[in-house]
């Protein structure tokens, strides 16, 4: 086997016929080769060659020639290469429930019909699905939005108000795909912060848990639908904007924060008898629907009342102490409420470059990575704009 880091050129050699000179005999140049010979002695049928791991990302070229009964033969082999590339990430012997990535942002755009995403090169080949903070990026105004794993048929063409900003989680297929729709002129940025590990479970068919838009609280039993259930996932919105009223919360819990919602994909406690309290009014017949599509069965702690958060100053970046559990966290589950529209809310790890800072409008959901010291950074701009935690992942 012959082989050279030089990639082969070529040239003409002329060729006489009836008399007169003709450059159309193509001849091959291979200059500073080098020959491996094959591990077989003498003339065999059988052709055996070691090559040794040369370094990543080099080309090199190859052709086969040998010799019969010490002769050269004149057959050779046409001409081949070889490209060594990045070797692959080895995966993690373990994988964590929530798993922290670089943040990788992808842009959505309309395509006139559910649209698939493929994000097996961004999350873990075995992840279940991922956590994400998804931006309308319309310049003025709210646009429809849906995420699903890819296979569910659920329809969740919903509106979310321009410049809002959200977490949540959603599922992958066994191809580490999902499906989207956005609007005739919705751009949405899908910024994708970690994926789940065999913990979190996440429906082939999510489950209608809209309850009577009466204003009072109806128990749900999330373990029947999906056993051992510590914090359910869902999917929130409604066709018409906002208007309608909403508050989830773990059984016995005396919180009580009612407000708007708008489209989020929120997260609740589950209480030991696998229960969680859904409250909904639905003034203006914009049929809102919530969807559950998952769970997490482990690495989580969580509790029924909030623990306070809220920065203390207005339009700045405060540092909040998220490790009010038995466990060091890695990530915080956060609730904000705000009475008003237009207002300002930030959240990210400490000390992070993602400072972004979005439109809240009434209540939302945060699923926020701490840092190594248990800190997360928050940016409010108004005093009736609250933030409580609920939970963490180990």
């Amino acid at each position: 086997m012959r082989w050279t880091l030089e990639k082969p050129r070529t040239h003409k050699d002329p060729v006489l016929r009836r008399g007169v000179y003709f450059p159309e005999r193509v001849r091959f140049c291979f200059v500073e080769y080098l020959d491996n010979e094959q591990q077989e002695a003498g003339d065999t049928l059988t052709h055996t060659f070691i090559k040794l791991d040369w370094p990543v990302c080099q080309t090199r070229y190859f052709y086969f020639w040998g010799t019969v009964a010490g002769e050269v033969s004149p057959s050779e082999s046409p001409l081949f290469t070889k490209h060594r590339p990045t070797p692959p990430v080895p995966p993690p012997e373990y994988m964590d429930t929530f798993n922290s990535i670089e943040p990788e942002l992808y842009v959505l755009t309309p395509a006139g019909a559910w649209t698939d995403l493929d994000l097996s090169e961004t999350i873990h080949p075995d992840a279940t699905g991922f956590i994400f903070q998804l931006i309308n990026a319309h310049p003025g105004t709210a646009r429809q939005i849906a995420l699903r794993k890819k296979g569910q048929t659920h329809d969740t063409r919903y509106w979310m108000d321009y410049n809002h900003s959200t977490w949540g989680f959603c599922g992958v297929d066994a191809d580490k795909k999902i499906e989207f729709w956005v609007d005739w002129s919705g751009v949405f940025y899908l910024w994708i912060m970690g994926f789940t590990g065999p913990d979190v479970i996440y429906l082939d068919e999510v489950v209608d848990v809209t309850p009577a838009y009466d204003g009072a609280y109806h128990e749900i039993d999330i373990h029947s639908h999906i056993p051992g259930a510590e914090i359910a996932c869902f999917d929130l919105g409604n066709r018409a904007g906002s208007g309608n009223f909403i508050s989830i919360r773990e059984k016995g819990s005396t919180d009580a924060f009612y407000q708007g919602g708008y489209r989020t994909w929120p997260f609740c406690g589950v209480s030991a008898d696998g229960k969680i309290e859904i409250r909904m009014t639905d003034p203006f017949s914009r049929t809102p629907k919530l969807y559950l599509v998952g769970a997490i069965t482990a690495g989580v702690s969580h509790i029924a009342n909030g623990i306070d958060c809220t920065p203390t100053v207005l339009n700045f970046w405060q540092e909040r102490d998220v490790n009010k559990f038995a466990e060091p966290p890695k990530w915080a589950f956060l609730l904000s409420q705000s009475p008003y529209g237009g207002e300002k809310l930030g959240a990210m790890k400490e000390n992070s470059y993602r400072d972004i800072i979005k439109d809240v409008k009434n209540i939302n959901w945060l699923i926020i990575h701490n840092s190594p010291s248990y800190l997360v950074d928050l940016w409010v701009s108004h005093a009736a704009i609250t933030v409580h935690q609920y939970g963490v992942a180990h």
